[in-house]
């Protein structure tokens, strides 16, 4: 009876090892399945890992942005996994020889050029952050990824600039991803926005996008700084840019539009600071800004001008043949022949009409509030004179 116990025993053990050693070798049919995968969501535990996909066949780490820790299950088909195996096997003997001598250079190129299955999963602070599967990887070549669905989780995201949200990708050969990628939205509320997948393919989707430090509008012709503080680029705006709004505040150093080709018109808000090139070479024809920007601006091109605040210069739109209109607001004084030569000037609106001089002799305010009047009385009357406004 005992012995017939023993048989019994031994023939069961005998069964479970090859039912075990029958699963691992053809894991690659269970394992390597996107429904497999799709069981593993992001911040899931190593635990719950391992309950759905198993012992990994590697482990390992490594320092993102020389800061964060990120661990990585690594996962392979069978043949491959016996293959890393017989590779790293032969390092003992490897150390008392060459790497190519004591490891093989045929086995070295077998495992560098043989195309596997293989998942992936990354986790950071001891939470799934990534899952990947790919059906066929290695092989010496890269094999193109068709994709036939993706899907953004996230769907808030900054207007023209990037955002890390988290999208989901199937493809054509049974690959999977889930995980997070640069999502960049060009344009403000519900709008397209576009990332590069894990294997290289440009995808899109849409999303609800806040402009949170600047906008340009749709065909890519006006740019408006919300926020000071933001940093931007509009170089891929170069050809189409014709105006620029400037938020209360700002200090652009540098060229940063020199040279825009279209750009026609710039309104600055209140203690806006450019260098003296910033707009050089931009043909500028409306311009909201303090007397001070004149200065520097470039004006050869002026039709419309409204000056918010400051003293005009003397000369300071001396023979601008197509300043047309102007508009003075907290304006104290005007130079000595600010608007001479300015022969096509026909309308001059101030926003304080009482009060004004010229060389010390009273001005009508019935004149300046005339904006005809008040351009042929800077252009003519009293074009020789000092004014100012007490």
């Amino acid at each position: 009876m005992k012995k017939r116990s023993a048989a019994i025993c031994a023939a069961v053990m005998l069964l479970c090892g090859a039912l075990f050693a029958g699963c691992k070798s053809g894991r690659g049919d269970v394992l390597f399945r996107s429904d497999t995968v799709r069981q593993i969501a992001l911040g899931d535990s190593p635990e719950k890992v391992e309950a759905v996909l198993g012992e990994p066949d590697w482990k390992d780490s490594y320092l993102q942005d020389g800061m964060f820790l990120i661990e990585r299950y690594e996962y392979y088909d069978s043949a491959y996994a016996a293959l890393r195996d017989e590779y790293f096997g032969a390092a003992d003997e490897a150390e008392r020889r060459s790497e190519s001598e004591g490891r093989g250079e045929g086995l070295q190129d077998r495992l560098e050029n043989t195309p596997y299955r293989f998942i992936c999963v990354e986790f950071s602070g001891g939470s799934v952050r990534s899952v990947l599967l790919d059906q066929n990887r290695g092989g010496g070549v890269t094999v193109p990824k068709d994709p036939v669905s993706w899907e953004l989780l996230e769907r808030e995201a900054d207007a023209y600039t990037e955002t890390s949200l988290i999208y989901t990708a199937s493809y054509a050969d049974g690959s999977y991803y889930l995980g997070r990628g640069s999502v960049m939205a060009e344009g403000a509320g519900e709008v397209r926005a576009y990332w590069t997948d894990k294997f290289g393919n440009r995808l899109e989707d849409t999303v609800t996008a806040t402009a949170r430090g600047y906008t340009i509008s749709a065909d890519g012709t006006e740019f408006t700084l919300l926020d000071a503080n933001y940093g931007f680029d509009v170089g891929d705006y170069r050809s189409t840019l014709k105006k620029v709004t400037l938020a209360d505040g700002t200090w652009l150093d540098g060229s940063v539009f020199e040279g825009f080709p279209v750009l026609e018109e710039l309104v600055c808000g209140e203690g806006v600071h450019f260098d003296s090139y910033c707009f050089e070479g931009c043909p500028l024809r409306r311009v909201t800004a303090t007397a001070y920007h004149f200065i520097t601006l470039p004006k050869a091109d002026l039709e419309e001008v409204t000056v918010t605040e400051g003293d005009l210069t003397g000369g300071l739109f001396l023979n601008l043949k197509g300043l047309k209109k102007v508009t003075l607001e907290e304006v104290s004084s005007i130079g000595l022949g600010a608007f001479r030569g300015c022969e096509a000037l026909e309308s001059v609106h101030f926003a304080e009409t009482e009060g004004w001089t010229a060389d010390g002799e009273p001005i009508d305010p019935a004149v300046l509030a005339d904006p005809a009047a008040a351009a042929k009385a800077l252009t003519e009357t009293y074009a020789e004179c000092v004014w100012e406004r007490k």
